[in-house]
C-alpha cells in the first residue's frame, strides 16, 4: 500500500493502528441499535474505532481542513489520485464522502453531481443500509466531533447512522462507482493465537488469513471479493441514470 500511494501525487501518512490486545475488556458493552451484524462489541471492533479517532486527531493536529482516511487494506483505482484532488469543499458540505461502502440490505442512492472521469457525487436515501470506513473524504468541523465519538466507543467505527441520529454528523454522501474496493482481507487488529481451534470454520479461516496459507487464501480472497460485488450489485438501486459499475477500477 505504501508503494502505491507513493506512486501518488499526495501527501500522507501511516498511522499506527490501536490493536484489540491494547483494549481493556471493560469497554466492551452491548450496542443498542439495529445493526444487521448484530451482536456485543468485539475488541477488534473497539480498536478498529480508536484507530479512526487517533488517525482524525493527527488530521486535526496537522491543522488540515479536508482528509482522507484510509483503511490498509483497499486496492486503488488508477484515477485515484485524480478524483480525491477532485473532490472539493461543497462535496463535503453534508458530511464525510465515502470512496467505499458496504451494502447489506436494497439501498437507493441518487447522482448529485459530477467529480472525475466518470464518478459522481451521490446522496443514499437509507443511511441505515451503509456501511464500511475504508475509505472517505471528511473536513475539519466533522472530524472534531467524529474523532471524540469513535474514541469513546458508543458504536462499531462504521454505523453512519448512530453518528447521524446522534448529531455528529448531518449526513454522508458516496463517490461512485467507487474509486477503491475493499480487498477483503480478515482484520489484523482483532485478536488471534496460533492455539485457537483452526478446525472450525472462522478458526481455519483466521489462520489462512494470519499466514496467508497458499493456495487457501488467494481462494478465499477471490471468492470474498466475488461476494461483496455480487451483493452490492443486488443491494444498490441507482437512480437518475443506471449504473452498472461498482468499482472504478482499472
Amino acid at each position: 500500500m505504501k508503494q502505491r500511494l507513493s506512486s501518488f501525487d499526495l501527501k500522507y501518512e501511516v498511522i499506527q493502528a490501536i490493536s484489540a490486545a491494547d483494549i481493556e475488556p471493560g469497554i466492551v458493552e452491548k450496542i443498542n441499535n439495529s445493526d444487521p451484524r448484530g451482536g456485543a462489541l468485539k475488541p477488534g471492533e473497539v480498536a478498529c474505532a480508536r484507530s479512526h479517532s487517533k488517525a482524525l486527531r493527527k488530521m486535526l493536529d496537522d491543522e488540515e481542513e479536508v482528509g482522507i482516511i484510509i483503511e490498509d487494506d483497499v486496492v486503488f483505482d488508477s484515477k485515484f489520485c485524480k478524483i480525491v484532488k477532485s473532490i472539493s469543499a461543497s462535496n463535503l458540505e453534508n458530511g464525510p464522502l465515502l470512496l467505499c461502502a458496504l451494502f447489506f440490505r436494497p439501498t437507493k442512492i441518487t447522482k448529485s453531481d459530477y467529480i472525475y472521469e466518470g464518478s459522481y457525487h451521490y446522496l443514499v436515501d437509507q443511511i441505515e443500509n451503509v456501511w464500511g470506513t475504508m475509505a472517505y473524504a471528511i473536513k475539519r468541523m466533522d472530524a472534531e466531533r467524529m474523532s471524540v465519538e469513535m474514541f469513546s466507543t458508543r458504536c462499531r467505527a462504521d454505523d453512519w447512522e448512530h453518528y447521524i441520529n446522534e448529531g455528529i454528523i448531518d449526513n454522508i454522501t458516496l463517490c461512485f462507482p467507487f474509486p477503491v474496493r475493499h480487498e477483503e482481507l480478515n482484520s489484523d487488529i482483532a485478536k488471534f493465537s496460533k492455539f485457537s481451534n483452526i478446525l472450525s470454520i472462522s478458526g481455519f479461516s483466521k489462520f489462512i488469513h494470519k499466514y496467508r496459507i497458499f493456495p487457501f487464501f488467494q481462494i478465499s480472497i477471490i471468492k470474498r471479493q466475488a461476494r461483496a460485488e455480487k451483493r452490492h450489485s443486488n443491494n444498490l438501486i441507482v437512480k437518475n441514470g443506471e449504473q452498472r459499475k461498482i468499482y472504478q477500477l482499472k
